[in-house]
């Protein structure tokens, strides 16, 4: 019987070492050293499978502080897995804590630990004297390692400056950054291009870029599939059926303009005939937009027109009903996947107040005019153009005024009465633009006709801004 008990324990022992050597963590602490813990990107915990069989990650165990991450997804044998953990907190100082990691193959638990210090996002200046020097960081959106020697450029709208410089062997650079809208363009050898517009505030010391390779692999296990979908990522609980990803964050992330091979671009709005656009939307979203689809409508014109602008063109979006609301500021028009997105998820909601949204939409058209571009605002409405906030005669000395400086207003109108019609008729004929009506008949072009018709190279153009 005693004899029976050892070959147990010696068996049982033996079992336990093979398990532990199925998996292995290529590093099991890391360091952020002075960090802002809401602002930093998490650090990647690569691990290896050693075993025989398929790996998945059960569930991990940590403190609430500690969010982690991971992909519900079957590992292959000598493939490679990662577990991200981030750390948020408000408390500002030291701090190590330990991240419990269980896997399927495995009776043992893996401790993985972090550490750093949180600090106040004052004390990470790079000048504290300057809080318009900051520090860029250009790192890998898959191992969140650093890249070296990417090239970026950064185009400021403040000062309307382009701002060019090349990061460090450890994926860094200290620059010179105002506070304001940028066009960001960031290339480096064996990674896709990083092309975005981003506003930089003022409360942002360190500033990450994460870029993904050209190209990905991904080892797929036909016999034993935790799901045939996209994979995804949650956090501390067991695999589960997997949902696909989001579009409109994927679209973000990874921004992938729509190039130009023989379509769009080389139809509608070749560069030799079309000046650059300068497009400002004001949308009416109020309840009655909601009638006879007429919102509906409006998003099908703005699509033909989004899918036809060029890297060249800049397109802004406020909607208003009982307030104004900005959707985009400004973004690329080449960036017709994350422009039709935001159009999409416009409801119609609410009690109409079109002067505050007037004026919003004209103070964007002025900050991001283009000299000797079409500088024009696009407002659709489906009833009269008036508000509280000020009179007929103030909106419409705005309208002239902004007319005379090379902003054209051109209104995209639903309204169904004589009256109605001869107002908005009025008010685009002040603005230098068109009134547009949208009937049964829906005509699709609408829009483009109209930026065709206003950005040809040949029309009059004033550049008062």
């Amino acid at each position: 019987m005693k004899k029976i008990f050892l070959f147990l324990i010696v068996f049982v022992a033996i079992k336990a070492v093979s398990q532990s050597t199925n998996i292995k963590f290529l590093s099991t602490t890391y360091n952020w050293g002075d960090m802002i813990s809401t602002q930093f990107p998490p650090t990647a915990f690569r691990f290896v499978n050693l075993s025989t069989k398929p790996l998945a990650i059960l569930n991990t165990h940590s403190d609430y502080e500690v969010k982690v991450s991971y992909a519900h997804t079957y590992i292959a044998p000598h493939d490679t897995g990662i577990v991200y953990v981030k750390y948020e907190s408000n408390t500002v100082g030291k701090f190590s804590k330990n991240i419990e990691v269980n896997f399927n193959i495995s009776m043992e638990s893996y401790k993985l630990t972090i550490s750093g210090n949180n600090v106040s996002v004052i004390s990470c200046y790079p000048d504290a004297k300057n809080w318009t020097i900051r520090k860029v960081c250009i790192i890998d959106s898959l191992t969140k390692e650093p890249i070296k020697d990417a090239n970026c450029t950064f185009f400021c709208y403040t000062n309307g400056k382009n701002i060019p410089f090349v990061a460090d062997k450890e994926g860094k650079k200290i620059v010179e950054l105002p506070i304001g809208m940028y066009d960001i363009s960031i290339k480096a050898n064996g990674y896709k291009p990083l092309i975005i517009s981003q506003n930089i505030p003022k409360t942002a010391p360190i500033l990450f870029f994460e870029m993904a390779k050209s190209k990905v692999v991904t080892t797929v296990i036909k016999s034993q599939p935790i799901s045939q979908s996209t994979t995804v990522v949650q956090q501390n609980s067991t695999p589960i059926p997997i949902v696909k990803k989001d579009p409109i964050k994927q679209s973000v992330d990874e921004p992938k303009p729509i190039v130009n091979n023989g379509s769009t671009e080389q139809i509608e709005l070749p560069k030799d005939k079309y000046r650059s656009n300068n497009i400002v939307f004001l949308i009416d979203i109020s309840k009655s937009m909601q009638s006879n689809k007429r919102l509906d409508k409006l998003k099908q014109c703005m699509n033909v027109l989004i899918n036809a602008l060029r890297d060249n063109d800049r397109v802004s979006i406020v909607v208003y009903n009982t307030r104004p609301k900005v959707l985009i500021e400004t973004q690329n028009g080449q960036f017709h996947t994350i422009l039709n997105a935001a159009i999409d998820t416009l409801i119609p909601t609410g009690f109409t107040n079109g002067v505050s949204g007037l004026e919003t939409a004209y103070s964007f058209a002025q900050k991001y005019f283009v000299t000797k571009g079409n500088n024009q605002l696009l407002l659709a409405t489906d009833g009269e153009f008036s508000g509280n906030e000020a009179s007929e005669q103030l909106m419409k000395a705005m309208v002239a005024d902004n007319a005379n400086r090379g902003i054209v207003l051109s209104i995209v109108g639903y309204a169904e009465t004589k009256e109605i019609i001869e107002s908005l008729q009025s008010m685009a004929l002040l603005g230098h633009g068109s009134f547009l009506q949208i009937n049964e008949q829906l005509d699709q072009r609408l829009l483009i006709e109209e930026i065709k018709s206003k950005s040809l190279i040949n029309m009059a153009v004033k550049t008062n801004y």
